[in-house]
Formats: C-alpha cells, structure tokens, sequence
C-alpha cells in the first residue's frame, strides 16, 4: 500500500509537470471570455450564452457572437489577417484556434 501511495503521488507529480496548465487555462478563459461571456447584441439587457433560453437566442448568439469570432479575417486594426502570417491563419477563433472543418451543432441528450 505504502508503494502504490508513492507511485500514485510521483505519477500526478511528474504529469503535472510536464502539462501546460497555464497555457491550457489561458486559452480556455480567452475562449470564454469572447464566446461565452461576451454580451450579444440587440438586447436591451446585458444578455450573454449563458442566458440563452430559446432557439432564437441561440440564433442571435450565434450569428451575434460565434460566427464574427470564427470568420473575422482581419485584426482589430484592419490588417488582414494572411499578411501577417499566412494564408492558414485566416480561420484562427480568438487567435489560439483555427478552425479545420465545418461548424456543426450536436444535442447532448
């Protein structure tokens, strides 16, 4: 038991050492603050992802919200995005992730 207990603690040790922790964390609470967190236009109150409570609040997130962060092709100084890096960075989401297929949308039941 003693040995099984310094394995365990040695294993958690050395993962948590080579894991980014918090590069992980600052790319999830960039995605969450531009995605989630961000309030949606058209309302009069302050109305983000989490207040969602019908399909057309989820449409207006979504053509609001998620759809000019994945297809925003230039930076918010007007500079084109493949000038500065190349053509491959067109689709980058809040600049750390870069979209390789189609969105698509799935119920989690």
């Amino acid at each position: 038991a003693c040995w099984y207990i310094i394995f365990v603690l040695l294993f958690i040790f050395i993962i948590s050492s080579v894991r980014p922790v918090s590069d992980v964390f600052d790319i999830q609470h960039a995605l969450h603050e531009n995605l989630a967190a961000d309030e949606m236009p058209g309302y009069n109150f302050p109305m983000n992802f989490y207040q969602i409570a019908n399909y057309g609040d989820f449409w207006a997130w979504t053509k609001g919200i998620l759809y000019p962060a994945c297809f925003n092709y230039v930076y918010y100084n007007g500079v084109p995005r493949h000038t500065v890096y190349t053509k491959r960075n067109e689709f980058a989401v809040v600049g750390v992730n870069r979209i390789m297929t189609a969105i698509r949308f799935r119920q989690v039941r």
